[in-house]
């Protein structure tokens, strides 16, 4: 697998934030993580040996991304909204900011989804035209 897990987080150029995504996990755990993702990502594809390499790591990347972004709004949807611990702390998440994490997880699946579309749509290599005779023939056409 060429697509390395650290690829996808934001301090290696990715866009997964590790410390918000995951703020509970070390980064170890973060990286085994996306690592199991991007595994997962080739029983998702059922590619054949006929693909290339560049399409299998944009699709392991678009997969770890879904995944990785799935597993923040179930944290994010699984939390209360608010929190207030009196004098301690308060905080709470708005509709909104669910929302765009919940449209940029469902833009990387949109991305996996195309991806694997292009490559599983058979091409007709150079489609022949079909004679105005041979259907007018099949049918019981008179022209």
């Amino acid at each position: 697998m060429a697509v390395q897990p650290a690829a996808l987080l934001v301090e290696n150029g990715g866009w997964l934030d590790r410390k918000v995504i995951w703020p509970d996990l070390s980064e170890r755990a973060v990286l085994r993580r996306i690592e199991a993702y991007l595994a997962d990502a080739d029983s998702q594809t059922g590619f054949s040996s006929l693909e290339t390499d560049a399409v299998k790591d944009r699709t392991r990347t678009y997969w770890g991304y879904y995944r990785s972004k799935a597993e923040q709004v179930d944290r994010l949807t699984g939390d209360p909204a608010s929190v207030d611990d009196k004098d301690e702390a308060s905080g709470s998440y708005l509709a909104t900011q669910i929302n765009l994490v919940v449209a940029e997880r469902d833009r990387w699946k949109a991305l996996f989804d195309a991806e694997i579309e292009a490559v599983t749509t058979p091409a007709v290599a150079n489609p022949q035209p079909i004679a105005r005779s041979s259907v007018s023939s099949a049918l019981g056409l008179r022209w």
